[in-house]
């Protein structure tokens, strides 16, 4: 019975700061808290350091019109090593190589570096 309440004690704060991690990632925070108590806190932990931050992409709402903001400085400098040769649609987030418009909404392609 001990055993296993402080194997509780460790496992769900471990499993709420992986939760925090899987956020901050933008990942699913409730998959990786879920995931860190059936597998294990140290597997998931692992796993949230190896993987990439995912861009996040905010719809504002003006009027009739929808505006879609891109990702945000910090996570376009992620790609920018990646992408160098290719043009960047801040309206819809198309990465589009050597285009001069977007093709998803039409809109003018700035560089990416």
């Amino acid at each position: 019975m001990e055993i296993v309440l402080i194997i509780l004690i460790i496992t769900l704060p471990w499993a709420l700061v992986n939760a925090k991690i899987a956020s901050v990632k933008g990942r699913s925070p409730i998959k990786h808290f879920f995931l860190s108590l059936l597998f294990s806190p140290l597997i998931d932990s692992v796993y949230l350091v190896a993987i990439p931050v995912r861009p996040s992409v905010h719809v504002h709402r003006d009027g009739d019109s929808g505006c879609i903001s891109g990702p945000s400085d910090e996570v376009m400098a992620l790609f920018k090593s990646d992408n160098k040769d290719k043009n960047y649609c801040p309206r819809c987030n198309n990465i589009s190589p050597g285009a001069l418009k977007c093709r998803i909404c039409g809109g003018e392609l700035s560089s990416i570096d």
